[in-house]
């Protein structure tokens, strides 16, 4: 609820309706339980269960819910103990991507780093490649953004991935724009490195989604 408050977007209505609404109900569960305790035998019975009713259509409404979402997610990312399943790219695309991109940069020496815009700290995790710089958010705030670029051009990552990522709920039409969150970044990116792999469209381009892989422009280092 803080971060509605201190970020707020006319489509989060619903969820500060939500918290409040929950507690209502849950205030108002209570107090009819408390009510009940004075009703005759047969009376209690029934509301009594009238309330265990409510309470179990609304948690198998839940559960089904979830159970129906989970049941799409059949595309494997990564293997072994990270072994994760997301929904396929006829679905949602992203998963296919970090899948992707992890196995492509899993294969490149261990000692090569990687930053990911703008954010997805997973496909770090995945492909085990540490990230030069501390923060892993990439937008939003143009000190820490100009901060993020000191450190990259004083420690520049091996690699860059680019994804999709929709940030308009913090104001950001398009990411790496003029005169939007990450157009320095991306000035930069642009004039040190070179794409290597791409998946999908073009991740710049909202309600699209894709990724790109860049190499940094300098020869390989020697060991």
């Amino acid at each position: 609820m803080t971060r509605m408050l201190l970020n707020g977007r006319i489509y989060q209505y619903g969820f500060f309706q939500a918290g409040p609404a929950a507690m209502v109900v849950c205030a108002i569960l209570i107090g009819e339980v408390s009510d009940i305790s004075y009703l005759k035998d047969h009376a209690r019975r029934y509301s009594l269960t009238f309330l265990v009713l409510l309470l179990t259509s609304g948690s198998l409404a839940i559960i089904s819910q979830s159970e129906r979402l989970l049941i799409q997610k059949t595309a494997p990312v990564a293997q072994g103990s990270d072994l994760f399943y997301s929904y396929p790219a006829a679905v949602q695309g992203m998963g296919e991507i970090v899948r992707s991109f992890s196995d492509t940069l899993s294969k490149q020496p261990k000692d090569e780093t990687l930053a990911v815009l703008p954010e997805g700290i997973m496909i770090n995790y995945l492909s085990r490649k540490v990230s030069p710089v501390r923060d892993i958010l990439f937008y939003g705030n143009p000190n820490i953004e100009a901060n993020m670029l000191r450190e990259f051009k004083d420690r520049a990552p091996d690699w860059v991935v680019l994804i999709s990522r929709d940030l308009s709920e913090y104001g950001v039409k398009r990411y790496g724009a003029k005169g939007e969150s990450g157009e320095a970044i991306m000035t930069w990116v642009n004039s040190n490195y070179h794409s290597v792999a791409s998946v999908g469209s073009d991740p710049l381009i909202p309600n699209l989604m894709g990724g790109i892989i860049y190499k940094h422009n300098t020869p390989p280092r020697t060991k």
